[in-house]
């Protein structure tokens, strides 16, 4: 879209910064009174603690995860764009934006991606930070993976389902739309588009207070950011978001590391020639996808 907001950009995302913290805030709030009136005693803080004592919890944990995608994800993002464009449509100009065969594309591009994102990964994992950070890293990272881990403890079909849909589906339309529907898309008006892409998925990464996994999702964030600016579709990131949780869900559930070599924490190592064979053929296709989007748009 062309610039036409009478603000600077340092407003807006102060404003996107500073509604994202309030969101977490009122989240906070609204997650301990409910946690007080069904579990007299706790607060939000105590929930992981409560749910060791109390496994229905873990619904309400359920509760609070959704709770504070809508007020640090979704209504900061719609207030923000409505302050910069006047308007709620996220949508580029049809003629900028790409084919809807783009989706067919990303599942494959998704597999290649999938060896190098995990060598990210283990990478990360072995850096040593210097204390007391290393320890508080590790201390946040510990109770992360016990959440993680304790909302999909319960395999009944029903918490499926519901793990899905807040996993696969409500969390990448949500934060696809703040870092690459708004963060990137108001950062890439006014300055160079890679930098936007960079800062944009740099943010989407930091939020999740995972920094043991910092570097595998800085990587991801960039890999949608590059998918959102060529194609001009919020869609295409949103889907490819979807998939690759919708991967880790069902790697979780149902495909074991059976067959391949793994690290003392469970992590899959897979073959070095698999992850450089698979890399290649990421870019290759990407390069390829790229061009055909170039080519499309000069002959209409």
């Amino acid at each position: 879209m062309e610039n036409t907001t009478k603000y600077n950009l340092w407003f807006y995302i102060w404003w996107l910064i500073g509604l994202f913290f309030i969101g977490g805030f009122v989240s906070q709030i609204i997650a301990s009174a409910i946690i007080e009136l069904k579990f007299s005693g706790y607060e939000a803080k105590d929930l992981l603690e409560l749910t060791t004592e109390q496994p229905q919890a873990w619904h309400y944990v359920r509760v609070v995860q959704i709770i504070h995608a809508i007020f640090s994800f979704l209504i900061p993002s719609l207030i923000i764009w409505k302050m910069y464009s006047g308007n709620l449509n996220f949508s580029y100009p049809k003629n900028k934006r790409s084919s809807i065969l783009a989706f067919t594309v990303i599942p494959v591009l998704l597999f290649t991606f999938h060896p190098l994102a995990q060598s990210f990964y283990i990478f990360n994992k072995n850096i040593q930070f210097f204390e007391p950070l290393h320890s508080t890293l590790l201390e946040m990272e510990v109770q992360m993976e016990m959440l993680i881990t304790g909302m999909l403890a319960d395999q009944t079909l029903t918490v499926i389902m519901v793990n899905f849909f807040i996993i696969a589906i409500v969390a990448s339309i949500l934060e696809e739309l703040f870092f690459r529907g708004v963060l990137q898309r108001i950062l890439s008006d006014h300055i160079d588009h890679h930098l936007a892409i960079f800062i944009a998925a740099f943010a989407f990464s930091f939020i999740h207070f995972q920094f043991f996994g910092f570097i595998p999702r800085l990587a991801i964030g960039i890999f949608f950011g590059y998918l959102y600016w060529h194609t001009k579709r919020l869609s295409i990131p949103i889907f490819a978001h979807f998939l690759f949780n919708s991967m880790q869900l069902i790697a979780h559930y149902y495909i074991s590391p059976i067959g391949n070599e793994t690290t003392k924490e469970g992590i899959v190592m897979l073959p070095i020639s698999i992850t450089i064979t698979s890399t290649i053929l990421f870019f290759s296709l990407y390069f390829v996808f790229y061009n055909s989007l170039i080519k499309k748009r000069a002959s209409s």
